[in-house]
């Protein structure tokens, strides 16, 4: 398929979206995801969603920053929680996330209070 348009005509939220459908297309060993999936409606997020566990099924390493901690309970096993900088905890995504809460004072069943907009 041939994109045959402006990229600079692109809204910003579009040429994420693109950013990401031609990364994740390239078979790579290695993809950084930072806040892609908050570019997009409902259907394309979970579209990344099933891409990006193909990807991981294939043993691609995928780098998921993001505040969506629901983004990350469902494709994570490894977390790394940085706050303003510094280190606060590393460890299995559940155990992170329910930290992340806690500090928080976050209620697990109201986490969707921290999902990209």
């Amino acid at each position: 398929m041939r994109i045959n348009f402006p990229i600079a005509h692109l809204f910003v939220r579009m040429f994420g979206r693109l950013a990401f459908s031609v990364a994740a297309h390239l078979k790579p060993e290695i993809l950084l995801i930072d806040e892609a999936l908050s570019a997009g409606d409902a259907a394309f997020k979970l579209k990344c969603m099933e891409k990006i566990s193909d990807l991981i099924r294939r043993d691609c390493t995928v780098l998921i920053v993001s505040h969506g901690l629901e983004v990350v309970r469902l494709l994570a096993s490894g977390c790394l929680w940085i706050d303003r900088g510094v280190v606060k905890m590393e460890g299995a995504a559940q155990d992170v996330i329910a930290a992340t809460l806690d500090d928080e004072h976050i209620a697990d069943d109201n986490a969707t209070a921290l999902e990209d907009v």
